[in-house]
């Protein structure tokens, strides 16, 4: 992970997530899924949650839930307010001290903490947990094998590791789709992109037993008329623009649509169970 163009990439782009985003009201980052039956945007921005939850429902304790990459809370306070009975303690991590701040400013009256730092080195501060969960944080790694590490050195056994990101399918690597991906990587600071397989093979090897896996791909709307807007504003303005955060995130952003259309990424929904 290079942490240091990752953390100036959030520094820089948070407050525009936040003001720009199409679901700013929720403080979320991440993208909605608008599954079936799913008819508002706070409900597409909550549909993983709800996911996270099922898998929280069948744990048999629960006393530390840890957000990785948890932007400014917005996971962490949804997931505080929905579980009432034995209220675990809630923790995230993340590399931008201005999330850290916001989420601190917003939630300072609820038992959650927060602490900058880097989720393959997780801070001593942060305890054994028996949910984590990463929501479009864990292409931020520099190595899934470090990845899984970390985390493993920090769960009790029979604890839930799950992952809500972007999986590569390389069969359907062609040239331009390569070119693609470079644009995907950096525009999206996306250190690592693995493949399925790869992902269950190194979190056996740090002691995880995978569970599930499902495509929430078909869930995100993609060529909107804002993302069709987006994708010509990046045709025309791109040899123009060389070093702005904000516009090497809509590239990315622009580059992992067509990826996701060409069956390249597929957006997905991971659940690990620490065994050892």
């Amino acid at each position: 992970m290079d942490t240091k163009a990752i953390k100036a990439y959030y520094e820089y782009n948070t407050k525009r997530f936040l003001k720009f985003g199409q679901h700013a009201e929720t403080q979320a980052i991440h993208q909605p899924l608008w599954a079936p039956g799913i008819e508002t945007v706070e409900e597409a921005v909550h549909y993983c949650h709800q996911m996270i939850l099922e898998e929280f429902s069948v744990l048999k304790q629960c006393n530390h839930i840890l957000d990785l990459g948890c932007g400014v809370g917005a996971s962490l306070n949804y997931l505080y307010g929905q579980i009432d009975v034995a209220k675990p303690k809630f923790s995230g991590i993340t590399i931008s001290p201005t999330q850290i701040e916001i989420a601190k400013s917003h939630f300072k009256d609820k038992a959650i903490q927060f602490y900058e730092g880097d989720f393959l080195n997780l801070p001593s501060e942060i305890q054994k947990v028996d949910l984590a969960y990463c929501i479009e944080a864990f292409i931020h790694a520099s190595s899934i094998d470090g990845f899984f590490k970390s985390v493993s050195d920090r769960m009790n056994k029979g604890g839930r590791l799950i992952i809500i990101d972007d999986l590569i399918n390389q069969e359907n690597i062609t040239k331009e789709n390569q070119v693609l991906l470079k644009k995907f990587e950096e525009g999206w600071h996306a250190g690592t992109l693995s493949t399925i397989n790869n992902a269950k093979e190194k979190a056996a090897q740090n002691g995880f037993t995978f569970i599930k896996h499902q495509s929430l791909s078909p869930y995100l709307k993609i060529g909107r008329p804002r993302d069709k807007f987006i994708s010509i504003y990046v045709k025309v303005m791109e040899p123009f623009i060389k070093n702005s955060y904000y516009f090497s995130m809509l590239r990315g952003g622009n580059a992992k649509q067509r990826l996701i259309k060409r069956k390249v990424l597929d957006y997905s929904f991971l659940v690990f169970e620490k065994k050892t």
